[in-house]
């Protein structure tokens, strides 16, 4: 199975995005080059609806989330970790390995102490 690219962009900009917000919100942009889903299981599949593959390979992949901490934060909200959310995915989903080629993760914020812009870039 290939995808060309895959593109999950919001539909506000990023500041017009924060404007609209009364608390701390997470303005997150990704896009990525080919996916490939190597070795699918498709008896697998058939028999027990669980997706099995041997190699998922992403090429390219930019993520960008920005954070805005001027802004309130909202106590007592449970937000879950990402592997409890991952854990809920129906059908369930099996790949033995994870190929990211190219990638950049970018996360930025503007400090509510400092008054100033701050920035990591992981590659």
């Amino acid at each position: 199975l290939a995808l060309d690219s895959m593109l999950f962009c919001p539909v506000l900009d990023r500041d017009t995005f924060m404007k609209t917000q009364d608390f701390q919100a997470v303005h997150i942009h990704l896009h990525t080059g080919k996916i490939s889903v190597k070795d699918i299981d498709f008896n697998t599949l058939l028999k027990d609806t669980v997706i099995s593959s041997k190699k998922v390979i992403i090429n390219d992949v930019h993520l960008l989330a920005y954070k805005d901490k001027r802004l309130p934060f909202p106590h007592g909200i449970y937000k879950p970790m990402l592997t409890d959310l991952l854990l809920n995915i129906k059908p369930k989903i099996i790949v033995d390995s994870v190929l990211v080629k190219n990638g950049l993760i970018e996360y930025e914020e503007f400090n509510d102490k400092t008054r100033q812009f701050g920035q990591i870039k992981l590659s």
